[in-house]
């Protein structure tokens, strides 16, 4: 991966931008501007659930790059099938992990950690809408609770 792609991606300069509020920070009058200090201290989180992630990544690509060369450099059958098992197992975890990261990203805008209303109306139709009604409505909760939002 590159870790200069441009937008989101441009985990270079969201690296200086990092060091930079973290030099900031570490002045003795950081904190004699309370809110200027939150400001930063919520940038920084900020910046390092979008650099972590990536470079997290980096390093699963890497390591399954490797995880493909062994597997095919493996000389014995029985070997090389349970390699390649591994290798299409390790490839698809390592899809969603990107799918998840990509989805990150997409809502890592200037509001989108700001909170939202989710509104469900059962309408007409007696209990079954009601019903209905629920079930959405834990399906979102638990979806919203496994994402980490």
């Amino acid at each position: 991966m590159s870790a200069s792609c441009g937008g989101f991606f441009d985990v270079e300069k969201l690296q200086k931008d990092l060091a930079a509020i973290e030099g900031r920070m570490a002045a003795a009058d950081f904190w004699s501007n309370r809110e200027r200090a939150q400001v930063d201290v919520e940038e920084v989180s900020r910046l390092r659930s979008l650099i972590n992630p990536f470079q997290e990544l980096e390093r699963e690509t890497e390591d399954f790059s490797a995880l493909q060369q062994l597997a095919a450099e493996e000389s014995d059958p029985t070997g090389r099938a349970h390699a390649e098992k591994e290798v299409a197992t390790e490839h698809d975890r390592l899809v969603h992990k990107l799918e998840e990261f990509e989805l990150r990203q997409f809502l890592s805008g200037e509001n989108d950690p700001a909170s939202a209303f989710l509104t469900i109306h059962s309408g007409a139709g007696g209990t079954e809408s009601c019903d209905w009604a629920d079930m959405l409505l834990r399906m979102y909760q638990r979806w919203i609770e496994r994402s980490g939002f």
